[in-house]
């Protein structure tokens, strides 16, 4: 019995702190940019011609470039858009080569700015349902790529 009541008082406890800890505000000081969400439009795998959309967060250093790579079972036809958070178009020279989108900006994109980058005109002849996109950005002044998250579009078969 003693250990019933001592297995109770515990679980109690450890789920009592799990929920305090989830419930407390996280602190998030970014040095980078970093991707916050992504999703499609329309969500259904079957459909051709959608737009898969992702936002990304400047912090830290402004950005002078951003490439996404395209898995090789989807093709984007109709190119990428990328807008501020104010829905202004952003100026980008945008190349695509090796399965990679890079968008060079002609002015540095700068911290504190919300991107939401779409990509129009998406065929999956595959039907895939989860579809993964590499991002990487390129800060004012630096020679190399850096990785970020990798945006995660899910579909369904609807």
């Amino acid at each position: 019995m003693k250990r019933l009541i001592a297995g109770s008082i515990f679980t109690l406890i450890f789920a009592s702190l799990a929920s305090v800890t989830l419930a407390a505000p996280i602190p998030f000081d970014a040095k980078i940019p970093y991707v916050i969400d992504g999703d499609a439009d329309p969500n259904d795998a079957f459909v051709q011609d959608a737009t898969h959309d992702f936002e990304l967060r400047v912090e830290g250093k402004a950005v002078s470039q951003l490439s996404i790579h395209i898995p090789e079972s989807i093709t984007v036809d109709k190119g990428i858009e990328i807008v501020d958070q104010s829905g202004k178009n952003i100026n980008a020279q945008v190349a695509y080569s090796n399965c990679t989108f890079t968008a060079a900006f002609s002015q540095p994109v700068t911290p504190g700015t919300t991107l939401t980058v779409s990509l129009k005109g998406i065929k999956n002849p595959g039907e895939v349902q989860t579809i993964v996109y590499p991002v990487s950005f390129r800060g004012v002044g630096m020679t190399t790529d850096i990785p970020l998250r990798s945006v995660i579009i899910q579909t369904y078969a609807m």
